[in-house]
């Protein structure tokens, strides 16, 4: 489906998700993965608005490579 094996899932401007796996159970879990956390990423925005916050007011969160990289 995708040039890059690695890539499981895309979202398309204006028309939706799609996600692939061995199966349909997968490639629906995958879609509705993406939908929800877009979801959860818009009710933020909106709430970050609302408050007069921006995204630089966020936390900056990373793995714990991130972060031995950073000590380094």
């Amino acid at each position: 489906m995708f040039q890059d094996p690695k890539v499981v899932a895309a979202v398309l401007a204006n028309h939706g998700t799609i996600g692939v796996g061995s199966n349909l159970m997968k490639a629906q879990y995958l879609a509705e993965i993406i939908e929800e956390t877009a979801h959860i990423a818009y009710v933020r925005d909106t709430l970050m608005a609302a408050h007069g916050k921006t995204a630089a007011d966020l936390p900056q969160y990373g793995t714990a490579a991130d972060a031995r990289a950073a000590a380094e």
